[in-house]
C-alpha cells in the first residue's frame, strides 16, 4: 500500500514539474524575430519635402511610401495638374548643380528596375538589391552622399496613379579608382518599381529619362522640347553629361516583356529607338534573368542584322537575335548572367558524380506555372 502511495506522489510531482516547464517555455521564451532591423515604430518627420530618414539597410520603396502617405503627398488616382518634367524638377535641379561645379566628368544614372509589391519576398529582394548596389558602388570608390536619408519624387504609372520614385546619390569617396575624365563624378540611383513600368518597361523608362534629361520648352512650360522629327532635345546645361544605365529587369519574365515591347510597332520607327542621351542609347546590365536566349526570343520576329554591322555579332544565333532586338529599341546589352543551360550542365555533372543516372533514375523538376520563366523550364 505504501508503495502505491509513493508511486502516486511521484506521478503527481512529475505532472506538476512538466506543467511548470511548459508554462515557463510559453511565458518566458521570446517570440521569433527577424534578423532584419525593424522598420516600424514612430515615423520621423521629413528632413525637407521629398527627403525622409532611411538607413542604408532599409527597403527604399517602403521607406518612401511610409513618408509619402504620412504627409499626404501620394494620392493614387487623383490628378494634380503636374506633368512629367515638373515631377522630376528636383532631380533636374540637383543634376544642374553638380554639372555646374564639375563639367569635366559625367554623371551616371542607374535605373534599378525592381519589384513593386508589398509582400515580404518583394521587400526582401529590394533590401538585398540595395545592399548589392551599395557594395558594388563602394568597390568602385563611391560613398553615399547622405547615409541616413532617402529622397523621392512623385511619378505616374501608365494608369495615371501616383507612385513614389525613390532615389539616392553616391559621390566619389576619398579613395579614387580612376583618374580618367570619363569616370563619373557621381552616381544617381533611381529605384523604379514594377508598378511604374507595368507591361511596358521600355516606354516607361524612356519617358522617365526624357523628363530628366530634356531641354524644357520655353513656350509650353514643363514640357520637353523636340525637333521636327519628334526627337527630344537634350538640356544644354547637363544633357550631354548624363549617362543612363538600366540594371534589370528583375526576372526572365520581365526581360521577356522588354523583348516583346521592343519588337512591337508602337514606337513608329523602322530603324532604332532614340533615347534622350548623348549616345541616343542606354546600356542594360542584366544580373537576374537566367532563361536562355533561345527561349527568351522564341516567337519574336525582327529584321535581320545587316551582315556588315559589327554590333551584336555572336557565334550563338539566339544571343545575336536577343542583342539585336534590344539594340533596335536603343538598348545596348552590356552584361548578362549565365543562362540556365550552363547551370543545368553543371547540375547534371554533379548529380552524376553522386550516383544519379538520368537514363535510369527519374528526376522531377518543380517550377511555378504562373510565370514565363516557370513555364519554359
Amino acid at each position: 500500500m505504501a508503495k502505491k502511495s509513493g508511486d502516486a506522489k511521484l506521478a503527481i510531482i512529475g505532472t506538476i514539474t512538466l506543467g511548470l516547464a511548459i508554462a515557463g517555455v510559453v511565458m518566458v521564451q521570446p517570440p521569433l524575430k527577424s534578423s532584419r532591423p525593424s522598420m516600424g515604430g514612430e515615423l520621423k518627420p521629413h528632413v525637407v519635402e521629398g527627403v525622409v530618414y532611411a538607413r542604408l539597410w532599409e527597403d527604399p520603396l517602403e521607406a518612401a511610401r511610409r513618408a509619402a502617405t504620412f504627409d499626404g503627398v501620394i494620392k493614387p488616382g487623383v490628378g494634380d495638374g503636374k506633368d512629367n518634367v515638373d515631377r522630376v524638377s528636383t532631380i533636374r535641379k540637383e543634376l544642374d548643380e553638380k554639372i555646374r561645379l564639375n563639367k569635366e566628368q559625367p554623371i551616371t544614372v542607374l535605373l534599378i528596375t525592381t519589384e513593386g509589391g508589398s509582400a515580404g519576398e518583394s521587400r526582401e529582394s529590394r533590401i538585398r538589391d540595395r545592399y548589392a548596389i551599395g557594395s558594388a558602388l563602394g568597390i568602385a570608390c563611391y560613398v553615399p552622399q547622405r547615409e541616413d536619408e532617402l529622397s523621392y519624387v512623385e511619378w505616374r504609372d501608365r494608369a495615371g496613379a501616383s507612385r513614389v520614385l525613390p532615389y539616392e546619390w553616391y559621390r566619389e569617396g576619398p579613395r579614387k579608382c580612376s583618374p580618367e575624365k570619363t569616370w563619373a563624378q557621381a552616381v544617381l540611383v533611381l529605384w523604379v518599381s514594377g508598378e511604374i513600368t507595368g507591361d511596358h518597361p521600355i516606354s516607361s523608362l524612356k519617358k522617365l529619362t526624357e523628363s530628366i534629361n530634356c531641354q524644357e520648352s520655353k513656350i509650353v512650360r514643363h514640357a520637353c522640347l523636340r525637333d521636327r522629327e519628334g526627337t527630344v532635345l537634350l538640356d544644354p546645361g547637363w544633357g550631354e553629361h548624363v549617362r543612363f544605365k538600366i540594371v534589370g529587369p528583375r526576372s526572365s519574365s520581365s526581360l521577356r516583356n522588354f523583348l516583346e515591347e521592343a519588337v512591337s510597332p508602337v514606337h513608329g520607327r523602322d530603324d532604332h529607338l532614340i533615347w534622350a542621351t548623348a549616345s541616343r542609347r542606354v546600356e542594360l546590365y542584366s544580373p537576374w534573368a537566367t532563361a536562355t536566349p533561345r527561349l527568351l526570343t522564341q516567337g519574336l520576329s525582327v529584321p535581320n542584322r545587316p551582315p556588315a554591322s559589327p554590333e551584336c555579332a555572336s557565334s550563338d544565333p539566339s544571343r545575336e537575335k536577343l542583342c539585336w532586338i534590344l539594340l533596335r529599341a536603343g538598348i545596348e546589352l552590356k552584361h548578362s548572367i549565365g543562362s540556365d543551360d550552363q547551370l543545368f550542365g553543371t547540375l547534371t555533372e554533379e548529380l552524376e558524380r553522386r550516383g544519379v543516372k538520368f537514363e535510369r533514375d527519374r528526376v522531377i523538376l518543380i517550377a511555378e506555372w504562373d510565370s514565363f520563366y516557370g513555364r519554359v523550364l
